[in-house]
């Protein structure tokens, strides 16, 4: 029985750039560990060229998968400290966050999305700490927040949006994410009963 998707799965790694009004990084993200029947999943996100200080900074970061599990609005959960409003914003700065999507979140916040039969998938990444020392803070950079991502499947492309409720609120503060999957050196991993 497979433990996992074939659009994601453990091993998979994307590189890209976070951008900003400011300055731009090099980003890559290696995927660890994904279980879909739980809507989570985990892994490194890699920046080089963020702070002067640390040219080269790795965290480890866990996902919560829209869909079955966890919905667009975060209003029970209070870990991610967003309103509707927050969430609402940022996920509709992504074209697959259309109308009618819109809509039907916006009509029931308790809208179930099946990202199984769906071309994307929307996520929030947080991550946790550096690695491999598990430092919660880091002179000249924040994780305080999270990313809102959007995944397409079909593509392998990942966009995605930084938001830290101590992060201004104009776009001079927008952080972009923007990766490409790697082609996969991985294989399926089975769980035999």
């Amino acid at each position: 029985m497979p433990l996992h998707d074939d659009f994601l799965r453990p091993g998979t790694v994307f590189v890209g750039a976070q951008r900003s009004p400011a300055s731009s990084c090099e980003v890559c993200v290696c995927i660890l560990h994904v279980q879909l029947p739980d809507s989570v999943l985990c892994g490194y996100l890699s920046i080089h060229g963020l702070t002067h200080l640390n040219p080269s900074i790795t965290t480890f970061f866990e996902a919560e998968i829209i869909g079955d599990t966890f919905g667009f609005t975060s209003r029970c959960d209070h870990d991610w400290h967003a309103s509707d409003k927050v969430d609402l914003l940022h996920w509709s700065r992504f074209p697959a966050f259309d109308r009618p999507l819109k809509h039907a979140v916006l009509k029931n916040p308790a809208f179930v999305y099946d990202f199984r039969n769906k071309d994307f998938v929307f996520m929030r990444w947080k991550e946790q700490f550096l690695v491999p020392d598990h430092t919660e803070q880091l002179f000249g950079a924040s994780y305080a927040g999270y990313y809102y991502i959007c995944y397409q499947k079909s593509t392998g492309a990942i966009h995605g949006y930084y938001y830290s409720s101590k992060q201004g609120k104009s776009e001079s503060n927008l952080q972009e994410l923007v990766l490409l999957q790697k082609a996969s050196r991985s294989f399926p991993r089975y769980q035999f009963c």
